[in-house]
Formats: structure tokens, C-alpha cells, sequence
């Protein structure tokens, strides 16, 4: 089962990378004029930003791991590389003592950008090469099982494709509807011009004959008005409270009607580009892995061909995360294999809203519950709940807790609780938040 799980994915593996990216962005250097090549730009790096804090990219120790803090699967890694630590967990069940359970993952988009010598967070990189971030691998350490007459660790890998991943801004079926935000936001821009200029028309007509003092007597020549409105809007902005507490509340009533009337492209807008953000992170994913935990001393060998499915339920902030699984163990006490299947749930909760300012929410406290049941050769069928809280330190640094109930484990037939919590690192969101703060770019 194990070869032939590797060798399927393999086959994955090779099927998309070697479709390569031929669905590639645009190159915005091929723009015919500068207004294309600045909305070119600009639907890029949103597609990119979009892309980039979109959920069910995990970054924990994959589930085969007895210690890892997360239940369930999520359907995608992170866009380069992730560090996960979990440690000692808050009672003594915990299995084996002495070590730490960890995993690095890596995406495949990490290693050709890194090969190609190629900044993987420039937005036109990012889209052109979006079928390579499908990939990923997991390298780490495993405490051997509780229950095991020797301490020590086992070896985990593993390896996930991305079938499906609608959750890519990037991908071709949302060109059309980047092409009518984009529209939207040239109308709105061109709107905001005609609202801005009837608004200082307005306060040239009302306010500029309170100002002889300061500027002179109101030219009645039309062709000095030009100039002494230049004089005047440069007066307002360079005290633009005192000059605004001269307005009667009529005359704010005024103000307010000119943006009212002329509201309708800025609404859109913002409408237009909240329901595709929300489209975009409620899609579905669907990926398949493999995992495996080896080597512990008279433990267990596990292997796991897994299913995964993510998908956005009533609200963008709650995700709905779906996994299958094919589980095979050698038991390396009593030589007996164990072959059987695995489901599991879990509901992912963002807590805290998204700022109204953001396409996105970059530090999202995350309250996840989650259920699985195993059902295995020669064992009593294992069933464990989980609840976790996700606290995020920084823009890609997160600090997970999680307890779980099970009522056996493999070795022991007795129910136990057990709490976990460790530290996990996204380096894909830890340097495009530097980026945004303004650290030089890679």
C-alpha cells in the first residue's frame, strides 16, 4: 500500500508540474499604455494578497503524529516553507519522552523559485508559476507511541497534491471577474475625480468671499479665477479645519448631497470586490497525501493515503474541512499489520472579523472543533474529539492549543485526554508581512 500510494502521487506530481504554468498571468511589461501596465499591477498584487492569506494552508504537523496539535488535515501547505514545533503536552500521556515532535514542509514553488534564483513573492512570479505551489513535502520528527517498551522517535513524510485549488486568485476562472473590478475601480476613480472637483467648486463659491482678508478681493476676470481657486484650495489644505468650521450645517447638507448623488460607482465597487474575496475563500480545495511515521523502537509504522477537502460554509470565516483516509500500521511488538480506514471533521471559526480597510485578515484567531474515527484491523474502533484555538503572535507566527479526547490509542486500550500546544512559522506570510511594513523586498 505504501508504494503504491507513493507512486500514484508521483504520477500526480509529474502530471502538473509538467502542465507547468501555460494558464500564466499576463505580463504586464507587454502593456500598450501605462494606465494598463498600473491596472495589470494592481490586479496582480491583489491576486497575490488574496491568495496568500487564503485559509486551509497548514503549517502543524500532519495528523499521523500522535503529538501534533491538529486532528484534521487542511487541504493545502504553505506557498514556501513551514516550521512547526509541538510541545510537551499537559499530561502524562503524552507519548514518548525526551522528544520534541517537529516538521519542516516545503512546496515545490519554494524549491524552483529558490533553483531559478527567482523572488517568489513578486505577484507576476507568484501567478506565473502557480501550479508548482500544488506540491509540498513534510520532513520531521515523531515521539514513539506510548506504550512502546523502548523511548526514541520515528521519521515523518509526506507529500500533498493539490487537485483542485479554486482558492487561487490567480486562477483563470476569476479573470473575468478581475476584469469587472477592474472596471469598476477605473469608473470609481473617475467618479472620485468629479465628486472631489464639485466639492471644491462648491467651497470656492461658498467660502472664498470669507477670505478677502487673506486673498483678496474675488476676481470678476475668468481668467484669474483659475488662479486664485488654485490659491484658495491651497489655503484650505494647508488649514483645512479652520476653513471647514465656517460651514453653515446647510452647507455641510450640500456637501453631503453632491457625494450622495454621485455614490453609486464607489458602492459598486466595494460590493463587487468583497463578493468575489468571499467567493474566492469560500471555494472548494481538494488534495491528496501521503504520510507516513517510521522507526520508533518496538512502536508502530504508520501510513496514511489521505483525501482532503476544504470548503467555506455560510461565511467566508468558517471553513469546513473534510478527511478520508486509507491507514495501514505494523506493529513492531507483536509483528501484526493493521489495515482500515479513517474519517475526520473539523470546523474552522475565525474568530475576529475582517477590517473593513483589508482584503484580508492576516492575524485571525482561529477556533477550530474537529472529530475522527478510525475503524482498523484486530483493534476496537478509535474515536477522538478535539478543540483547538489558534493564536496568532505575528503575521505568520501562530501559537496553537488544542485538547483532545480519544477513547483508546493504538498500544493502550484505555480512554485519554490530552492537551497540546506548540509554535508554528509560515515563512510565505512572515516575509510578505515584513514586505508590507516596508522591509526591502528579496
Amino acid at each position: 500500500m505504501p508504494t503504491s500510494v507513493t507512486r500514484c502521487l508521483g504520477l500526480l506530481v509529474f502530471l502538473l508540474l509538467a502542465a507547468g504554468s501555460n494558464g500564466a498571468a499576463a505580463e504586464c511589461q507587454d502593456a500598450k499604455s501605462l494606465d494598463a501596465y498600473i491596472n495589470c499591477r494592481i490586479v496582480e498584487i491583489a491576486k497575490a494578497t488574496i491568495t496568500q492569506s487564503t485559509g486551509a494552508k497548514q503549517a502543524e504537523t500532519p495528523s499521523i503524529s500522535a503529538d501534533s496539535t491538529s486532528l484534521v488535515d487542511q487541504s493545502s501547505a504553505s506557498d514556501l516553507f513551514a516550521v512547526a514545533l509541538n510541545l510537551a503536552g499537559a499530561n502524562a500521556n503524552s507519548s514518548g519522552l525526551g522528544v520534541t515532535p517537529a516538521s519542516v514542509s516545503a512546496s515545490a514553488y519554494a524549491l524552483y523559485t529558490s533553483a531559478k534564483e527567482l523572488n517568489p513573492l513578486d505577484p507576476a512570479i507568484y501567478s506565473k508559476y502557480r501550479d508548482w505551489r500544488r506540491v509540498s513535502f513534510t520532513l520531521g520528527k515523531d515521539a514513539a507511541p506510548k506504550g512502546a517498551t523502548n523511548t526514541g522517535s520515528a521519521a515523518i513524510v509526506g507529500a500533498k497534491v493539490l487537485i483542485l485549488n479554486w482558492r487561487d486568485a490567480s486562477d483563470p476562472r476569476y479573470a473575468k471577474d478581475f476584469d469587472h473590478v477592474t472596471a469598476k475601480l477605473q469608473a470609481s476613480a473617475q467618479n472620485y475625480a468629479n465628486i472631489a472637483s464639485s466639492i471644491e467648486d462648491y467651497l470656492y463659491q461658498v467660502l472664498r468671499p470669507k477670505m478677502t482678508v487673506a486673498l483678496g478681493d474675488v476676481p470678476t476676470d475668468p481668467g484669474k479665477k483659475i488662479a486664485d481657486k488654485i490659491k484658495f484650495l491651497n489655503a484650505v489644505s494647508a488649514n483645512p479645519a479652520a476653513a471647514l468650521q465656517q460651514l453653515s450645517l446647510q452647507q455641510i447638507a450640500d456637501i453631503d448631497n453632491i457625494i450622495s448623488t454621485r455614490i453609486g460607482p464607489q458602492v459598486e465597487l466595494i460590493d463587487s470586490t468583497r463578493e468575489l474575496v468571499s467567493r474566492i475563500r469560500s471555494a472548494p480545495q481538494f488534495s491528496v497525501a501521503f504520510q507516513s511515521s517510521t522507526g520508533a523502537p518496538n512502536g508502530i509504522d504508520d501510513y496514511r493515503g489521505e483525501a482532503v477537502l476544504d470548503r467555506g460554509v455560510l461565511s467566508p470565516r468558517i471553513n469546513l474541512t473534510l478527511n478520508s483516509s486509507f491507514d495501514q500500521m505494523h506493529n513492531k511488538q507483536t509483528g501484526v499489520d493493521m489495515r482500515g480506514g479513517r474519517a475526520a471533521g473539523e470546523f474552522q471559526f475565525q474568530l475576529n472579523p475582517t477590517s473593513e480597510t483589508k482584503l484580508t485578515n492576516s492575524r485571525p484567531w482561529l477556533l477550530s472543533l474537529g472529530a475522527q474515527g478510525q475503524w482498523m484491523t484486530r483493534l476496537t474502533p478509535t474515536y477522538e474529539l478535539q478543540a483547538k484555538l489558534t493564536i496568532p503572535l505575528f503575521s505568520g507566527v501562530d501559537f496553537p492549543v488544542s485538547v483532545s479526547w480519544a477513547n483508546r490509542t493504538a498500544l493502550i486500550k484505555e480512554s485519554r485526554v490530552k492537551g497540546h500546544f506548540g509554535f508554528t512559522l509560515d515563512v510565505a506570510k512572515l516575509l510578505a508581512a515584513f514586505k508590507s511594513a516596508g522591509a526591502p523586498a528579496l
